[in-house]
């Protein structure tokens, strides 16, 4: 749900929208976040997903669209999904200098090209838990037939944002 509003509000029209309502994001941004200890990259996806489902010589496609996140936080792992979303909810602790603001986005704007192996395995593994969950309602509805999901790549980044840690 969170991932819908800040899609919709990130993407919509906005003109007449108040530009003060936190929950408007620009496509890029860095602040100051108390809940992160190291600078934190999140970068909001747009997933798109082929689901194919077959029952004896009939076949159906279906595009399926995820919008959803996925956080690098300095270390050897990443958040996903609800955990890297959950990093943009508090209310950011302060703004960084505007130059430093300036190089932080410069810089992971440029990282974003070695990060797009990840967002594929990312969206890979997102298209597998699709078909295990497309699965399992089927099962339980007894409905016969042969299931398969392909991610469609690359994901969109519709969104990129740095989070630094509060200094004192």
């Amino acid at each position: 749900m969170l991932a819908e509003t800040l899609l919709e509000r990130t993407l919509g029209n906005v003109a007449g929208a108040d530009v003060n309502d936190p929950g408007v994001l620009g496509r890029v941004g860095c602040w100051v976040a108390e809940v992160v200890t190291s600078r934190t990259l999140v970068a909001l996806v747009r997933l798109r997903h082929q689901l194919t489902s077959q029952r004896g010589l009939q076949a159906t496609t279906l595009l399926v669209e995820e919008a959803t996140a996925i956080a690098w936080t300095g270390g050897p792992s990443s958040l996903e999904g609800p955990d890297a979303l959950a990093l943009l909810s508090p209310v950011p602790a302060s703004d960084p200098p505007a130059h430093v603001r300036e190089r932080a986005v410069m810089q992971a704007l440029g990282q974003l090209d070695t990060r797009m192996s990840e967002l594929d395995a990312f969206a890979e593994r997102r298209a597998q838990a699709l078909l295990a969950d497309h699965r399992r309602v089927r099962e339980a509805a007894d409905a016969l037939g042969r299931y398969s999901v392909k991610a469609l790549l690359p994901a969109d980044v519709i969104g990129l944002f740095v989070l630094l840690p509060k200094v004192d």
